[in-house]
């Protein structure tokens, strides 16, 4: 007997201990992050995307696939693309899905001025190659923007870069660019898989891989020569062609797209502050600064011409008031905008917290909303709708369910922050028929804010300029 309960304590005992060293290695292990190069990938696959879940097919399919989507440039099936075609369908697939959400917003811009120079549609892709779609992309060498255009390159296109603009991250001025660049290219080697390459490498690059070729005039025979990051651009090219191309076999479903706003352009000479004119218009700081990335500061000095994109729907009231509005944008000092932009643009940084007031309504998203155009329906602001439903995106998609409170207003709550400098919110006093001036105030935002116009506010209150300081009081009906 007792040597029955021994035996009985031991097994206990070890069972116990083998355990604990599962648990320390469950512990120790860490999740697998995808890789940026596709030569230090392994064996190591997505825990979301199980081997077993991931449709494959046989290089036969793969290669029809190819040559149905084949136009201009050839896409060329071998090896070196299948091994590309394997890591953005199989083993990077969160990336592609992210272009899949992407190549909404940008794809329409690319293939409209690519049409219009008379030049392959297929170019597009190039872009996702260059950047993965992100307009403020910056490589370690200096190239900048959707196109990574190099200081020297984007001068030669003439993309402004000065201490308050940097044109290479303008979607528009940067696709233009990239396309004459193409062209110029495509003209040096009269092929465009030789161009595409020397958009890499430089065509200086590209010629010698030709001379030490024994001069063929052909991608894949010159490949050899080639210096080794440029080796694998086309294969990428051509890997991201197919992938975008053919996702839906894939099961390369991503959670929403990326909707591209409905912006127009505003062209001034005058000084410009971002956040006076947020305030002015009613466009949030983070909405202005990602519908103008190429701006680098939060104040334009207004010694030149600069474009502006703002949503169409907000152009004829600044039309409308264009000469008062801008008047009146010089309200905040410019160092104090450059740190207030430099926050708006940190992810980590949340110093507001918006707490939800008015009943509880579920809004489900229609064809063709983006949460601007939500936020206006329902009187809220887009980072409130972000934060009462734990959005980290600008992007939704259709049948999407949203929390919203649609009262009047949501009661703010502000967190210790650097800038305790007055108040950048319109406040109603409890006289319906005067207004006290807080700081940050314009005529225009207090106008729009009163449903009245620019005139009708200095009249009533015999307003001779645009000129109004903090604490006044003033006439609003």
């Amino acid at each position: 007997m007792k040597k029955l309960l021994l035996i009985l304590l031991l097994i206990s005992v070890h069972y116990r201990l083998l355990a604990q060293q599962l648990d320390e290695a469950s512990a120790e292990l860490e999740p697998i992050e995808a890789a940026e190069d596709s030569s230090l990938i392994t064996s190591k696959i997505f825990a979301a995307s199980p081997v077993d879940s991931i449709p494959r097919f046989s290089e036969e399919v793969i290669e029809n696939r190819l040559k149905q989507i084949e136009k201009t440039i050839p896409l060329t099936y071998n090896n070196i693309t299948k091994g590309f075609i394997d890591y953005f369908t199989v083993r990077n697939r969160e990336y592609s899905k992210l272009m899949i959400q992407r190549k909404e917003v940008y794809f329409p811009m690319f293939v409209e001025a690519l049409k219009r120079h008379g030049m392959p549609e297929e170019l597009k892709y190039l872009a996702v190659v260059e950047s993965g779609l992100h307009p403020r992309a910056l490589s370690r060498v200096g190239a900048a923007g959707l196109w990574q255009f190099m200081p020297y390159t984007g001068k030669q296109f003439a993309l402004n870069q000065t201490d308050y603009i940097d044109e290479r991250l303008d979607p528009y001025k940067a696709t233009e660019a990239a396309c004459l660049y193409l062209k110029q290219l495509h003209h040096i080697f009269n092929d465009w898989e030789l161009a595409i390459a020397s958009y890499n490498c430089g065509p200086g690059n590209v010629r010698k891989a030709i001379r030490r070729s024994g001069g063929k005039r052909n991608f894949w025979r010159v490949y050899n020569h080639l210096p080794r990051e440029t080796r694998s651009y086309l294969p990428q090219f051509i890997a991201l062609a197919y992938t975008l191309e053919h996702y839906e076999p894939h099961l390369l479903h991503p959670g929403g797209f990326d909707l591209p706003q409905s912006l127009d352009t505003l062209h001034t000479h005058h000084p410009v502050n971002l956040l006076a004119l947020s305030l002015a218009t009613g466009v949030c700081m983070e909405d202005l600064l990602h519908y103008n990335p190429s701006l680098r500061r939060g104040y334009l000095p207004g010694n030149s011409n600069y474009s502006i994109r703002l949503p169409q729907h907000v152009m004829p009231a600044v039309h409308a008031n264009y000469f008062c509005l801008f008047d009146t944008l010089n309200c905040f000092a410019p160092f104090e905008v450059d740190f207030l932009i430099q926050r708006g643009r940190s992810s980590s940084t949340q110093s507001v917290y918006y707490s939800p007031k008015g009943s509880k309504t579920v809004y489900k998203v229609k064809n063709g909303e983006v949460l601007g155009s939500i936020a206006r329906k329902f009187s809220v602001s887009v980072a409130q709708i972000k934060q009462w439903n734990r959005l980290n995106r600008n992007t939704i998609y259709v049948g999407q369910k949203l929390v919203l409170y649609p009262k009047s207003s949501s009661a703010r709550i502000t967190a210790a922050a650097p800038v305790t400098k007055g108040k950048t919110s319109i406040q109603k006093t409890t006289d319906n028929r005067t207004y006290s001036v807080q700081y940050g105030d314009t005529l225009w935002s207090i106008a729009q804010s009163h449903s009245i116009s620019i005139e009708q506010l200095k009249k009533l209150n015999h307003l001779k300029g645009n000129t109004i300081k903090t604490g006044m009081k003033l006439k609003v009906s």
